[in-house]
């Protein structure tokens, strides 16, 4: 029997995780978080050592190198970020999916489920980035019939050169193309890392046959969390203000420190937001877990 991908009961499940076990995030995540700072703190002094007065980084050579360069010190940049949190990652997907509870309070590990998280996400995002790219830089060569240095010079600049606007527009198109292309094998790579931090292996061919007909559902899922999330902070919002607001009357009212009151109240609200922030992250680290459960546990129900 072909089971469905309950879209509401995803979401109420990552929800009920995040809200009942969020606050392990700061368990797992705060030594990798010490070292990612520490790491972004060295990256921007060594931007700063080559940027001049006008704030223009000191480079003399081609354009194209210069992308090559920044562009590649950002993706290695990113890669050893990921690394770092992956230990942490996977211990957290493993939560989710499994109900194992993580051992220890010190999370920047290098085993084998952390390794493959990280070469996963990493990969997810080549896959991802290629697919965005592929379209347009396609369309470009194309559009221009023009030699590679050429092509070159259109490339750096915001937008080329010279090309008529039915060649802009074909670029616009093949843009929207590889985003539309891109939000569709996101979704269903989405559970590649899972796969790796659960099943100890990095395969693509898992976590896409995992989202074979279920690629609605997963949308539905990514996109229900996040209109949620977006509403209960802006009705969360409101409701703090107003609770903030009635303490501080009340405290004036019938106390003569008023003031204290509504600083007292300041800071229970503070707390309880903050409290809702993390369950709310939580709930969306979370998601690709609970997903990935969920279709794992459909795949043996039709097997």
């Amino acid at each position: 029997m072909n089971q469905h991908l309950g879209v509401g009961d995803v979401v109420a499940a990552a929800y009920r995780f995040g809200f009942e076990r969020g606050l392990i995030l700061i368990r797992l995540f705060w030594a990798p978080m010490i070292a990612i700072i520490g790491l972004e703190v060295a990256f921007m002094a060594l931007m700063a050592a080559y940027t001049g007065p006008d704030g223009d980084l000191r480079f003399t050579g081609s354009p194209l190198v210069y992308m090559a360069v920044f562009y590649g010190a950002m993706f290695l940049f990113t890669a050893v970020i990921l690394f770092i949190a992956a230990g942490a990652t996977a211990a957290y997907y493993r939560l989710a999916a499994l109900g194992e509870e993580p051992k220890g309070v010190f999370f920047i590990r290098f085993d084998g489920p952390s390794v493959r998280t990280a070469l996963a996400m990493i990969l997810s995002m080549l896959v991802l980035y290629a697919t965005l790219l592929a379209p347009v830089v396609t369309t470009i060569v194309i559009a221009t019939k023009i030699e590679w240095a050429s092509w070159q010079g259109q490339f750096v600049h915001a937008a080329p050169r010279g090309l008529p606007a039915s060649s802009l527009l074909a670029i616009l198109a093949s843009y929207l193309f590889g985003l539309v292309l891109t939000l569709y094998f996101g979704v269903r790579l989405s559970t590649l890392a899972p796969v790796a931090a659960v099943e100890n292996r990095i395969s693509l061919g898992r976590a896409w046959s995992l989202a074979s007909g279920k690629v609605l559902p997963m949308v539905g899922a990514y996109v229900l969390t996040h209109l949620a999330s977006i509403l209960g902070f802006f009705v969360g919002a409101l409701a703090l203000v107003t609770v903030n607001l009635a303490i501080a009357v009340v405290g004036s009212l019938m106390f003569a420190g008023g003031d204290v009151f509504g600083i007292v109240g300041l800071i229970v609200i503070g707390a309880i937001a903050i409290g809702a922030y993390i369950a709310v992250i939580a709930t969306h680290a979370a998601l690709p877990a609970i997903i990935y459960r969920r279709l794992v546990e459909i795949d043996a129900a039709d097997d």
